[in-house]
């Protein structure tokens, strides 16, 4: 293959494990909130701790990433975290104790954390950097796919009371990763330097500076998305739109399909803005919709709208904060973006809970709604006008 090849080994490999590994996310982060409600019997308040108790200990995994990533190699940590988040996933079937779970999704979504980083170094330091906005766009198809299939799966088996399997299926995806993993070619990017990192690290050892913008307007978007992805099946239950909430993510996930096949090469034309303001105001017309549903066909096309920004933030921050970033450091880029990322989602199911159970679910998405016109304002702030600045200038 040339130089300039995206569908390397390593390529097809990473997008399908990261298609199995972000099933696991998707199934456990929409199921936890409704095993939650209707197994344990607790409230949204518990529910959205729960939840967010497994990207809290995704989050804590991030700052281990970033220095010991590129000691142990991307490849090692890889197949290393899967074995014990596979093994981690067996202990859901053992407790129905809230502490100790809590525990388990905490100790959980450090090796989701740990796996997911090292997979994205793997694949995005093999795309060429001329292609980057296409490669990454194809790459986060198995993003895509997975959170069309994941939610569905997952909303589906609670609809009928199967918990059981949902944790079952929770723990194949895990094991598929792990395989998909092994199957990788080593290679001398992804391989460790064997450098121990120092004793005393800096801030820098963490973070990755240039990444910081990006990252604060993913992390703003993303809070308000969480809401939607953890308490859109018991608002469906609400209003009655059981069957519409089962498919939401698939109205969600079309959407988010479409925009990968083609608006990667988008970005790499025309820049950011062209590629991320149409999708962020989409997005915030979603938001409003959700927040005032009246039939079922409405919620499907306020997913459609939703998806658009989940499709093209994701892909064009990941090109964002790699574009201009020393080989060296982009596991430290990736890693920050990451952080955010998992940051709003950690945070957001705490906030939606506590609102969800003082004020209901539509005066919660309508809170979200007005915070997404802010975090819109902020893109613009920080990336939007900056960019246009450095592409005209």
């Amino acid at each position: 293959m040339g130089s300039d090849a995206l569908l390397t080994r390593n390529f097809v490999l990473g997008s399908l494990a990261t298609l199995s590994l972000t099933m696991v996310f998707f199934v456990y982060y929409t199921g936890m909130s409704m095993y939650t409600l209707n197994v344990l019997n607790e409230d949204t308040v518990i529910a959205g701790v729960i939840t967010g108790i497994f990207i809290l200990g995704d989050v804590i995994s991030r700052f281990l990433n970033s220095r010991w990533v590129p000691y142990f190699g991307a490849r090692r940590t890889c197949i290393t975290v899967m074995i014990l988040g596979t093994l981690i996933t067996l202990l859901y079937f053992m407790t129905k104790d809230v502490p100790l779970i809590c525990g388990i999704a905490f100790f959980h979504g450090m090796t989701y954390g740990l796996a997911e980083t090292a997979l994205y170094t793997i694949v995005i330091s093999g795309i060429p950097k001329s292609r980057r906005g296409e490669g990454i766009g194809y790459f986060m198809l198995s993003n895509s796919i997975a959170s069309i299939l994941g939610p569905f799966i997952s909303i589906s088996l609670q609809n009928t009371g199967a918990y059981t399997e949902m944790f079952v299926f929770g723990t194949a995806m895990s094991a598929a990763a792990l395989l998909m993993c092994l199957l990788m070619k080593k290679s001398e990017a992804i391989g460790g330097t064997g450098v121990r990192p120092a004793a005393k690290a800096g801030l820098s050892d963490y973070i990755e500076r240039n990444a910081l913008r990006v990252s604060l307007v993913m992390f703003l978007f993303f809070f308000t998305y969480s809401g939607v992805l953890t308490f859109i099946a018991p608002y469906g239950k609400e209003l009655g739109l059981e069957f519409y909430a089962s498919i939401f993510f698939i109205a969600v996930s079309v959407s988010t399909l479409m925009c990968r096949l083609f608006l990667g090469k988008v970005y790499d034309r025309y820049g950011e803005n062209v590629a991320l303001i149409p999708s962020l105001l989409m997005y915030i017309a979603g938001m409003f919709m959700i927040a005032t549903l009246i039939s079922g066909p409405e919620m499907l096309a306020a997913g459609l709208l939703i998806g658009v920004m989940v499709a093209m933030l994701n892909t064009v921050s990941q090109a964002l904060v790699v574009r201009d970033i020393p080989e060296d450091r982009v596991s430290i880029a990736v890693s920050t973006l990451s952080i955010f990322w998992d940051m709003s989602f950690a945070v957001g199911p705490l906030v939606h809970g506590w609102l969800a159970y003082e004020y209901g679910y539509a005066q919660d998405y309508l809170v979200m709604a007005f915070i997404a016109i802010i975090a819109f304002i902020v893109y613009l702030v920080l990336v939007g006008i900056p960019g246009y600045r450095k592409r005209h200038c």
